[in-house]
């Protein structure tokens, strides 16, 4: 997988987490309705069953014809009207406690997806700079390869007039010259020593030495 699908799916999965929060907490209250609807369904029934049996009750009394007959019927007038207080108590107990318990269940939820969504994003945004990155560095030139330093020596003016074309020529005629001058020394005192006579002590003296 290359570092552009990477980024990809990274960007993909943090969008479906943050999704995934954000219609939890828009889906809460539907998720309470079957509840609410079930609970107003139990108090219609208990406020039908009750307005019944009041409607028996208030019949009898209507008909007791005994002072002991009127007392019983008020007193299960009493009753009954007890026993829908506390279903109707019941009721609401029951709803507030789903309710709670919807809403402690949301609560984690969302917690538990949240917490996926920092880690997601953070691992996405980290894939993210690291995949730049790596496109910068292969969109980068290469770096010119630097020749090594080489330490710089003093060249002497010798050196220098030898190595240039027009200083070579000039000391090949130097030399040219200095064996010329050798030869023609060479074969004076040659001359002198094979005519003794003719040269004086200081006409030999005058003569340069050879390679001079």
């Amino acid at each position: 997988m290359t570092i552009f699908n990477l980024m990809s799916v990274s960007v993909l999965i943090i969008l479906l987490l943050a999704g995934t929060v954000l219609g939890i907490s828009l889906a809460a209250p539907d998720l309470l309705n079957p509840y609410t609807s079930q609970a107003k369904a139990e108090q219609m029934r208990a406020e039908t069953r009750h307005f019944d049996a009041m409607n028996q009750l208030e019949e009898q009394l209507a008909a007791a014809k005994t002072e002991a007959e009127i007392t019983t019927i008020r007193h299960n007038m009493e009753l009954e009207e007890a026993r829908y207080q506390a279903e109707l108590a019941r009721i609401a107990a029951d709803q507030k406690y789903y309710q709670e318990s919807l809403r402690i269940k949301l609560g984690a939820q969302q917690m538990f997806l949240s917490v996926l969504v920092i880690l997601g994003g953070t691992a996405g945004l980290a894939i993210i700079l690291v995949g730049t990155r790596f496109v910068l560095v292969r969109l980068q030139p290469p770096a010119p390869v630097t020749a090594p330093k080489q330490s710089l020596r003093q060249v002497s003016s010798a050196a220098r007039l030898h190595h240039s074309p027009n200083g070579y020529e000039q000391m090949r005629i130097q030399a040219r010259q200095r064996e010329l001058l050798d030869r023609q020394i060479m074969l004076q005192r040659m001359k002198n020593a094979c005519n003794p006579s003719k040269t004086t002590k200081e006409d030999y003296q005058k003569l340069p030495l050879a390679g001079d």
